[in-house]
């Protein structure tokens, strides 16, 4: 089975505000067990909904970072965010390349999308720069988001988008090159005429 290559996009927003959230909910859960104990339950009861809630964002946003991921599979990646999955031929990436996604994102129409806060942080991810044969038709921008998604270019900030090059590579190389290296040539021989 091949790795699988995590959304950076998707884990940063698990990391900025799921464990915030998931903090509350316990705090919420430890008021109300007070308050229950000092038989308030009408008052309770507010601060047992807000817990619930809380813990069920948390909840959402780390499954959502879980199942958030590129993979290889074949001929295809497969591009899944949470439930929402897409696949793409290989035969339809007209070239991949990795780079800085500040790079990637210094078009005037694409700044608004760069992510904002740790502005510095995001220049110098790295991320998978995807260049389709055709515009995208409306799948991969429904799953990735319009920060992800530029007509016929796609830029995915993942982990280690080296090595899912690396794999891309490998397999749209044709067979013999992909098993002996690089091809080198042939050495020519000078026929004499008799």
């Amino acid at each position: 089975m091949s790795t699988r290559y995590q959304n950076l996009y998707v884990l940063d927003t698990w990391r900025r505000y799921g464990n915030w959230l998931l903090v509350l909910a316990l705090g919420g859960l430890a008021v109300t067990l007070i308050l229950t104990v000092q038989k308030k339950s009408n008052a309770a009861t507010p601060w047992l909904i807000s817990a619930a809630v809380c813990l069920g964002f948390s909840s959402s946003m780390w499954l959502r970072q879980h199942f958030s991921y590129v993979q290889l599979q074949g001929d295809q990646l497969v591009i899944r965010v949470y439930t929402s999955r897409c696949r793409v031929d290989l035969t339809d990436i007209r070239r991949v390349r990795v780079g800085r996604l500040l790079g990637a994102m210094d078009k005037a129409d694409r700044r608004r999308y760069m992510p904002r806060g740790r502005a510095r942080r995001w220049q110098d991810t790295e991320a998978l720069l995807l260049r389709l044969r055709q515009p995208d038709d409306g799948r991969l921008r429904r799953i990735l988001g319009r920060r992800c998604v530029f007509d016929d270019e796609v830029v995915l900030p993942l982990a280690d988008p080296t090595a899912l090059l690396h794999e891309i590579e490998s397999a749209t190389a044709p067979r013999g090159e992909a098993a002996s290296g690089p091809r080198q040539a042939a050495p020519r021989r000078s026929r004499r005429r008799r």
